[in-house]
């Protein structure tokens, strides 16, 4: 699976997790402004089932900053911060 799938799928699980802690999402915009430390650690083939988990780091206002990581069966595929 390429990479940048991977990414996508970490930022939209980081935007359901910015969401989730909203008080009125409805009046809410999110913007992936960047992605930091991207690491890829092993490949992932078609048919596996990618597991992602997100952090938020710190919060203000208007700025998030989030950690994600992609483990498929346990092992850590990739990471990165936003």
């Amino acid at each position: 699976m390429p990479g940048v799938l991977i990414l996508e799928c970490m930022a939209q699980v980081a935007g359901c997790l910015f969401f989730a802690n909203v008080a009125d999402p409805g009046t809410k915009l999110m913007y992936l402004s960047g992605v930091d430390k991207a690491r890829f650690r092993r490949p992932v083939f078609p048919g596996d089932q990618i597991v992602v988990v997100a952090e938020i780091l710190h919060a203000r206002s208007n700025l998030v900053r989030i950690k994600a990581e992609a483990r498929v069966d346990g092992a850590l595929c990739a990471e990165g911060n936003s």
